[in-house]
């Protein structure tokens, strides 16, 4: 409704002076301004705008009848913003007299109450799950202009609600007052509120952009923590190395989320949110009870990426047992390497030959060939380092005798890098056929371990299989609650129920030692087997079932012990701590094990991968802001420092690595023993022989000695007289 330029206003319209200078200096976005009763709209706006007057519904504890189209559904169509050259933004004006006060409590109190019952829709049904309201603004940024009652509680109540329809909506309040003229004539105070995410803010100016920047100064994220941590955000806030002290104790994700709330807090005491714009935010890594996936509401909240979060696994363990194989002298060198030897040999048979062509071009083609022959086997005794003294006498020449040194020097550099390999690859024995993938690791039954986290946040009920939970402690523990959670909301109602009531009942029966919990959770079990077997399958079939089943959690002390007997075991954490040079020294004790000397070989594979945002709630343009400091912070290597550090203060300070002295004595569980017996059992049939030969060629040298005593006894001649 709108009344000409100039002409007199009826008797029961009411107008606002200067209310069309308010609306031009608000930003050149898409305008809607709605009015209760009778209000005299002047036509000096210079900007196309929808016009909508609101009445009153019927209101009934029952159910409410709408008569017209309510105030919180938004009157500008979608589709409209297509054919608009300017901003996606959208400004809903909205005018209510202090008499008509009550129509616009009634209306508020109508969309609170209808909200639950009217139909929704899904706007995308690929990348955003959670339902909207179908009048749900598709317009980037919203500001609310109030024109009327400055009464808090109510205009609280409507900003609270109007968030689930208005995408990052601003809220600002121009309290009119009625001017001493009898006609219905109102001026707008010279104070005002605006609602910046619910912080009331005054000052004496109606200028817009003066406002936004007032909202700029004043934003604070505040990053969701569990209430003990807050202590550590206040109490550390003078001390940085106090703050990073205290944080090995937790694991890598609050310790992150700490150190953003602490960072990033203009006030000492974050707590206190009295004139302040606060904005939420979270670092979404894993989140028992609440996990965040890629079917969460993008539309309320910015993201910015911050990296990947995933986990790897370490083992010195093969797929298959290790045994004796005689083919692995040959392995040092590869096919080529051998080929060249005998190719060089039978080279250096010719050229000897050829040096002394005067003696052999003269034999037979039999002599010849089985002169080759030798030659050959000479030639290649000298790789072998046997010395042959038949090469020298077949090839006397001089030029011979140089090419055969050079040749035995040539061969001393190959059978030298020959023996250090082999003699490596004895005592410190290779890992044949590792685990490249998980899938290897389940297939070849192996455990799978993860240290736990010193302060958790709570204690988590961690299935292995449908039949035998356990408590969760660390990282790994924590992904797996969270992907069994989201697997479970993935079943039917029916089946969803069954885990639930096993979870439940498995509960209970940990917590309590009584044999009343535990015989309630076997007569649950023998009486719904069927269901228990079908939901024991369905999670087998999962990737989370199969990973939970050979998971285990050990004491960080403890890993080495575990993991370095290389008997199908091994070790699983955050890929990040897997890039930290320090890590494996820490844990595992260094790059091998220690009790066999194997080496700890990285899996190729990571599991439970995705990525990791820092979401932030969209509060109009403000939250723009932050979420444009926050970028610049990421890209400053803000992020990452902090990420390295802590990695590096868990790495050195929750592991508590054993000393040098306490690892057990090494036990070298390889071929060396057999070749130690083997030589033993060549020293004893050598000193066999000698002792042998030695008391052979006494009893020789004896009967010798007799024999000529007799000799000469018998051929002595009596003295005549």
């Amino acid at each position: 409704m709108k009344i000409a330029p100039g002409s007199p206003s009826p008797p029961d319209f009411y107008k606002i002076q200067n209310f069309e200078d308010k609306v031009n200096s608000f930003s050149p976005c898409q305008l809607s301004i709605s009015y209760f009763g009778d209000f005299d709209l002047s036509s000096s706006i210079r900007r196309p705008y929808q016009l909508t007057k609101y009445s009153p519904v019927l209101y009934s504890h029952n159910r409410p009848n709408r008569t017209q189209a309510n105030l919180l559904f938004q009157p500008i169509h979608p589709i409209f913003r297509s054919h608009y050259p300017g901003q996606s933004c959208i400004i809903y004006v909205i005018i209510i007299p202090p008499k008509l006060f009550h129509d616009y409590t009634t209306i508020v109190r109508y969309t609170l109450y209808t909200g639950l019952h009217l139909d929704f829709q899904t706007l995308y049904e690929n990348w955003n799950i959670k339902p909207h309201h179908k009048y749900f603004s598709y317009f980037y940024s919203s500001l609310i202009v109030i024109f009327g009652s400055s009464n808090s509680n109510a205009t609280n109540l409507y900003a609270s609600f109007a968030l689930e329809f208005f995408n990052q909506a601003i809220f600002l309040v121009f309290p009119i007052a009625k001017t001493a003229d009898t006609k219905q004539n109102y001026v707008v105070e010279r104070n005002f509120t605006a609602y910046c995410e619910y912080v009331q803010l005054s000052g004496g100016t109606t200028n817009l952009n003066l406002l936004t920047a007032e909202c700029k100064t004043l934003i604070l994220p505040v990053f969701s923590l569990p209430w003990s941590t807050w202590e550590l955000v206040i109490g550390y806030s003078a001390s940085p190395l106090k703050l990073v002290n205290s944080l090995k104790s937790y694991s890598l994700d609050v310790a992150l989320q700490i150190v953003l709330c602490q960072m990033t807090t203009l006030n000492k005491q974050p707590y206190n949110y009295s004139n302040l714009v606060v904005i939420f935010a979270n670092l979404d890594f894993a989140k028992p009870f609440m996990p965040s996936y890629a079917d969460s509401d993008t539309m309320k909240k910015s993201l910015i990426l911050v990296g990947n979060w995933s986990f790897s696994f370490v083992t010195c363990s093969s797929l298959s047992e290790g045994r004796f194989n005689y083919w692995g002298y040959v392995k040092p060198f590869n096919i080529k390497i051998w080929y060249a030897l005998m190719v060089s040999c039978l080279f250096i048979t010719i050229l000897l030959i050829g040096q002394n062509g005067s003696k052999y071009w003269a034999l037979s083609w039999y002599e010849l060939a089985s002169a080759m022959f030798n030659a050959v086997l000479d030639v290649a005794f000298i790789v072998a380092e046997r010395s042959s003294s038949t090469l020298r006498i077949m090839f006397q020449s001089p030029a011979s005798e140089q090419l055969i040194i050079l040749w035995t020097m040539v061969t001393f550099v190959i059978v030298n890098i020959y023996k250090s390999i082999v003699t490596e690859d004895i005592t410190a024995p290779l890992v044949s056929s590792p685990p490249e993938t998980f899938d290897d690791l389940i297939s070849g039954r192996f455990r799978i371990y993860s240290s736990p986290i010193m302060q958790t946040r709570t204690s988590l009920l961690i299935p292995e299989t449908m039949m035998s939970f356990r408590v969760g402690e660390g990282e790994l523990d924590e992904e797996i609650y969270g992907q069994f959670l989201s697997w479970m909301a993935s079943l039917s109602l029916h089946l969803a129920e069954v885990v639930n009531a096993i979870g439940e009942r498995h509960s209970k029966a940990m917590l309590n030692s009584e044999d009343n919990s535990r015989l309630d959770l076997k007569s649950f079990l023998k009486q719904n087997r069927n269901n228990v077997t079908l939901v024991q399958q369905e999670f087998m079939k999962h990737e989370v079932g199969k990973i939970a089943g050979i998971s285990q959690v050990v004491g960080a002390s403890l890993i080495s012990e575990v993991v370095g007997q290389c008997d199908k075991t091994a070790f699983v954490t955050p890929s990040i701590y897997m890039m930290s040079k320090r890590y494996l020294l820490s844990i595992l004790g260094g790059d091998s094990s220690h009790l066999n000397r194997k080496p700890y070989i990285k899996g190729g594979d990571t599991v439970f991968s995705r990525r990791v945002y820092i979401r932030i709630g969209k509060t109009g343009m403000v939250s723009e802001v932050l979420k444009g400091r926050m970028e610049k912070l990421l890209e400053g290597g803000f992020y990452q420092f902090w990420q390295d550090l802590i990695v590096n203060a868990h790495t050195v300070g929750r592991m508590q690595r054993r000393g040098e002295e306490a690892f057990l004595e090494q036990q070298l569980n390889s071929n060396i023993l057999t070749i130690f017996f083997m030589f033993g059992i060549s020293v004893g049939l050598c000193v066999f022989i000698f002792l042998s030969e030695f008391g052979l060629s006494g009893r020789t040298r004896i009967e010798y000695e007799i024999r000529i005593l007799i000799y000469r006894c018998s051929t002595l001649q009596p003295l005549e007289s």
